[in-house]
């Protein structure tokens, strides 16, 4: 729409896919993107991605939590309570999935489960079925989003040591065959 001439050619078509792989999918984030192609072909576009957060902005008459996919992160982070906050920022350290028990490891707070069961219900992390159990994960845009509240809270240190500690120990809890 903001560039009616725009065709997709099959040489841009692997550019678009990435824009959609990198920003996970999310419509917000795809149309912020596509609102800059009357600026930049899909290939500039994707070089932009390197911070998830930043690189897009819409008009300035949509609502704060419209104009940005960052300011869209900041209205559904002002909307947690503090302890859905710190949990959610203290899952940024996992890049892939993690189970339950390894969240509340991270949160050294057996209540934690109830604020992480509320952050996939808000859509802030995603729940998989595994082979046997439940694992969860968070978007790469949105774990990016929650690293910087991790980092904000001074809490990057401690919990990165935390997640180092609960692995080596489930590494080391396992028998050698």
């Amino acid at each position: 729409a903001v560039r009616p001439d725009f065709v997709m050619a099959a040489a841009s078509a692997s550019d678009i896919a990435e824009i959609c792989r990198r920003l996970d999918g999310i419509p917000l984030a795809i149309e912020l993107a596509a609102a800059q192609v009357p600026h930049f072909s899909p290939r500039q576009i994707v070089d932009r991605l390197g911070d998830r957060l930043a690189p897009f902005t819409a008009g300035r008459r949509e609502p704060a939590r419209h104009r940005s996919l960052h300011g869209a992160l900041d209205w559904s982070h002002a909307l947690l309570g503090d302890e859905e906050r710190a949990v959610f920022r203290r899952l940024a350290v996992f890049p892939g999935s993690f189970t339950p028990e390894s969240a509340l490891a991270m949160c050294r707070d057996p209540r934690a489960l109830e604020p992480l069961l509320q952050l996939q219900r808000k859509s802030l992390i995603v729940g998989e079925d595994g082979d046997r159990d439940m694992r969860y994960r968070m978007l790469e845009t949105v774990r990016a989003y929650a690293a910087e509240k991790l980092v904000e809270a001074g809490e990057d240190t401690l919990v990165r040591d935390r997640h180092r500690a609960h692995f080596l120990a489930w590494v080391e809890s396992i028998s050698p065959e």
